[in-house]
């Protein structure tokens, strides 16, 4: 089985073993919107999982709203690729101040509820990253 793990530029020297990495430094969800048609057409046949990590970027625009929207969007379109598909959350960022975590912190626990509702895995990193600075 081999995996294909499209994300930010925070995933970008990772290796895994059995795995396709694809990063896009500075990716929100909107602007992965426009590459993943061709993207998912480009995975081989034998990758059977998608993890996508994203979501970071997104909170520095400060409208909740579209970014929401944005992901509704996203989620369309990876219910039917016929992957495996699980969103990796965003990871907490350290000394952005209050107003940056808490959007972060809100995005989280927004993607968790409705990558359920939509029957998407869900790898929830803020809960996984907080209070952990040895992770960074």
């Amino acid at each position: 089985m081999v995996n294909e793990k499209i994300a930010d530029l925070i995933v970008r020297n990772i290796r895994f073993f059995n795995a396709i990495t694809r990063c896009f430094p500075g990716a929100t969800a909107a602007g992965l919107l426009d590459k993943l048609p061709e993207l998912l057409q480009s995975i081989p046949s034998s990758v059977c999982r998608v993890i996508l990590h994203i979501g970071t970027n997104d909170t520095t625009r400060r409208q909740s709203e579209l970014t929401k929207q944005d992901f509704m969007d996203l989620f369309r379109l990876v219910e039917s690729c016929g992957k495996s598909v699980f969103i990796s959350g965003p990871i907490p960022t350290l000394s952005h101040g209050a107003e940056r975590f808490s959007r972060l912190l809100s995005l989280s626990t927004w993607l968790q509820h409705t990558c359920t509702a939509h029957n998407l895995n869900f790898i929830d990193n803020f809960n996984l990253f907080w209070n952990r600075p040895g992770f960074y």
